[in-house]
């Protein structure tokens, strides 16, 4: 939890656990500037305003420092303490780690990527090959169209002509 001015108000075991900082090191705090992630802070300030205003967040993802140095994602709700006269003056955090989820949706979209250049390489092979047939097909009509038309040409000559031809 934190103050309306975002200093750390309350941190438990788990948190401790998770991101290896000790009550003693976050206590009298912001948040923002020892735990919440240099990459997701302007999106952290706009989380904090919106929960001050009195607007309950679910499942904001945000960037988490750990004390080793790794960057964790945490799925955040967050709710504002509220006062007897309607005034925020503070918020509740709850948090899950993600960061393994998110890791494996980065892997499946990877190769989802993959997935899909390798079929748009496939379909652009399979045009290739209909083009190549359809020419083929178009140049075989038209070697054959000449030959067959002058074939079809004689037969008919002969055919009305035929009463004509001496026969031996």
């Amino acid at each position: 939890a934190t103050d309306s001015r975002g200093y750390i108000t309350n941190w438990n075991d788990h948190c401790s656990r998770i991101t290896g900082f000790s009550k003693d090191e976050v206590y009298t705090k912001k948040m923002i500037d020892i735990v919440v992630h240099s990459s997701g802070r302007n999106d952290f300030i706009d989380l904090i305003e919106r929960v001050l205003n009195k607007e309950s967040i679910h499942n904001h993802e945000v960037p988490i420092n750990t004390t080793s140095g790794k960057k964790l994602t945490f799925l955040m709700s967050a709710t504002p303490q509220i006062t007897t006269t309607g005034q925020a003056v503070g918020i509740t955090f709850v948090g899950q780690d993600i960061t393994e989820l998110i890791e494996y949706r980065n892997l499946l979209e990877e190769k989802i990527e993959e997935r899909t250049f390798e079929l748009r390489q496939a379909l652009k092979k399979e045009k290739e090959l209909v083009e190549m047939k359809s020419r083929f097909v178009s140049i075989a009509s038209h070697e054959f169209r000449t030959p067959l038309s002058s074939i079809q040409f004689a037969a008919n000559f002969l055919k009305q002509y035929s009463h004509r031809i001496d026969k031996p």
